[in-house]
């Protein structure tokens, strides 16, 4: 089925009024409107019909061309393709190790947490870059601290009680906050108290 096409010259000019696209028509200047229309019209026509009967051309060269012999069976092939894909199959490769450093810096455009980056210094004044990457070194420099010598990495348990303190008697109580903090790994335990009188 062929699209039809109405036939655009000097006798038959394009509808009266149409102002829309017309293909070629911002080269053409010094002429009328009806005739310059109809020209570039009639070249956009001719310049597809060309391109399609070369299209045409080179698809039947391509049929009609005597297929090459196979330079080695399709069983030496299909065997090459089989021995590929088993030596660099996602599951033959074992479990891939993703787990990243603390100093590995932040996927680019990341706008999630970064440790210490609105607590501390190391985030005003400097590159999200740089910003991250002091934030980051600090924040692995603070694990390693804890740490035990003998490797073992502590346990924390955080508890806070809260106490009820008079002054003067019932009419003003005042609240008391005493933080303890037990941390111990294996073979140790050790115990820090801070108490806040606010």
């Amino acid at each position: 089925m062929t699209a039809f096409r109405r036939q655009v010259d000097e006798y038959h000019p394009l509808i009266p009024g149409y102002t829309g696209y017309i293909p070629l028509r911002f080269y053409r200047v010094g002429t009328s409107f009806g005739n310059d229309s109809v020209w570039c019209v009639n070249t956009f026509r001719d310049i597809t019909d060309r391109k399609n009967d070369q299209v045409a051309e080179l698809r039947h060269t391509a049929a009609t061309t005597p297929q090459l012999p196979p330079i080695c069976p399709n069983e030496e092939i299909l065997n090459v393709l089989d021995d590929y894909n088993y030596k660099h199959h996602p599951n033959v490769l074992g479990p891939v190790d993703t787990k990243r450093s603390f100093l590995e810096p932040p996927i680019p455009g990341w706008g999630g947490f970064v440790p210490r980056s609105r607590v501390t210094e190391f985030g005003h004044g400097v590159r999200y870059h740089v910003m991250a990457e002091n934030c980051y070194r600090d924040f692995k420099n603070s694990l390693d601290r804890v740490k035990d010598p003998t490797g073992k990495v502590p346990t924390y348990v955080h508890v806070e009680m809260f106490f009820l303190w008079s002054w003067m008697g019932w009419h003003c109580p005042k609240q008391v906050l005493c933080i303890i903090c037990f941390s111990w790994t294996q073979d140790s335990c050790s115990k820090s108290r801070w108490q806040s009188w606010p």
